[in-house]
């Protein structure tokens, strides 16, 4: 018996019904269980799926709905300020990963390197532009990038994670924010590089800030679909 009520309130305390109502829920099933166990002529039970049936998750959502536990709320304020924290610690982070990108990168052109192409002057003659980077500096560069956004996404879904710790359908959202904020950055990443042409790439600071912030709405409204999506199934009962 003790096994069965533990996996009913591990269940119950993963959709975040509170510990008092916990309290009140396993009271009632145990005295119910007490019951049954009488009713069978005092036979000891061990296994869970004679007490509670074939699954105690289900079990437990049907006690709870009897009951008319209400549910809390998705936690989306935290959810998003712990979001925003991940991004803006990808964001301190950048300024020395950028720094050692060009350690990297940056060398001396020599004769060896490609022509990435040419101009003709007014006079007709031809003047070749030389790749600032070898193929392997390009790699370098672009797996660089490529790499510290990968880190500014997994730090933003670490704070989803911590913000929704035990709560219900954490796992669900955490995954479901891993696909849903790069596919946000792989369409929010290029329009605020369009912006960033039409303005001539300007470093001005409204410039910048309306540039990320397109990338960080776009990951933001990532994460609440996330949490949308995995709370969409549940059904709050409201007493």
């Amino acid at each position: 018996m003790a096994s069965a009520l533990a996996q009913l309130d591990s269940r119950w305390r993963e959709d975040d019904v509170p510990r008092a109502e916990r309290q009140a829920l396993l009271q009632d099933v145990r005295a119910d269980l007490v019951a049954a166990h009488t009713a069978t002529g005092g036979q000891d039970v061990h296994d869970v799926a004679d007490l509670l049936g074939s699954d105690p998750a289900t079990f437990a959502d049907e006690v709870v709905r009897e009951r008319g536990v209400h549910r809390p709320r998705g936690r989306y304020s935290t959810v998003l300020v712990l979001a925003v924290v991940g991004a803006l610690v990808a964001l301190v982070i950048w300024p020395f990963f950028q720094t050692a990108i060009s350690a990297a990168t940056i060398s001396p052109t020599d004769t060896a390197t490609p022509a990435s192409g040419s101009y003709v002057d007014a006079d007709g003659n031809v003047t070749y532009i030389a790749d600032p980077y070898t193929r392997g500096q390009w790699v370098v560069l672009f797996g660089g990038y490529v790499f510290m956004g990968v880190v500014a996404v997994a730090l933003m879904v670490a704070g989803v994670h911590v913000a929704l710790r035990n709560r219900v359908r954490a796992h669900a959202t955490v995954w479901r924010a891993a696909v849903l904020i790069p596919v946000s950055v792989a369409v929010s990443l290029p329009t605020a590089i369009y912006y960033a042409g039409l303005t001539g790439y300007s470093t001005t600071l409204e410039v910048v800030l309306f540039e990320c912030s397109l990338v960080l709405g776009g990951a933001l409204l990532a994460v609440v679909i996330a949490r949308w999506w995995a709370l969409r199934r549940r059904t709050t009962v409201v007493a």
